[in-house]
């Protein structure tokens, strides 16, 4: 359906940045890969993508025919790294002409320790975001190469 909702994965690791988009019926229709997001050489990252989508009126399977690969720059940090693939998984070429505005849930596997007893879940808008996302903040310490600040706060505006 050409106004399909997505939803986006994501697993930002200590030097590789993991990422899908599903639709809501859970069809892939792009996984990709970042590596050496903070290494010594430039970070890279490809993915597959299906092309049939962006302009689909139907709920089938899709194929992951197409694909693209990007390598940045050395000084690269790892914000701008996620900045990039976004940009590109996002794009017309993908998701059609509504690009981002068709992703409806965005996950985000994190790594923690700490008093957490279960999944921490983030709801955009909903009165308990800035008490989940100080949790969360608070918990950092335990793993601060998966648990990234600057993630933080770009979810929180």
């Amino acid at each position: 359906m050409p106004n399909q909702d997505v939803q986006l994965a994501v697993n930002c690791g200590s030097s590789s940045i993991k990422f899908t988009l599903f639709t809501s019926d859970r069809k892939v229709i792009l996984t990709g890969q970042a590596k050496d997001v903070q290494g010594d050489t430039p970070a890279s990252y490809s993915y597959n993508f299906a092309p049939s989508f962006a302009s689909s009126s139907s709920s089938q399977s899709f194929d992951l025919s197409e694909s693209r690969d990007k390598e940045l720059d050395a000084k690269t940090t790892y914000e701008d790294v996620f900045e990039e693939i976004l940009q590109d998984v996002t794009s017309s070429e993908v998701l059609g002409e509504k690009g981002k505005e068709r992703i409806k849930l965005i996950a985000h596997r994190i790594v923690h320790g700490g008093a957490a007893d279960g999944p921490i879940v983030i709801k955009h808008g909903d009165k308990e975001e800035k008490e989940v996302l100080d949790r969360m903040e608070q918990v950092s310490s335990f793993a601060p190469l998966h648990v990234r600040l600057p993630f933080l706060q770009s979810v929180r505006s």
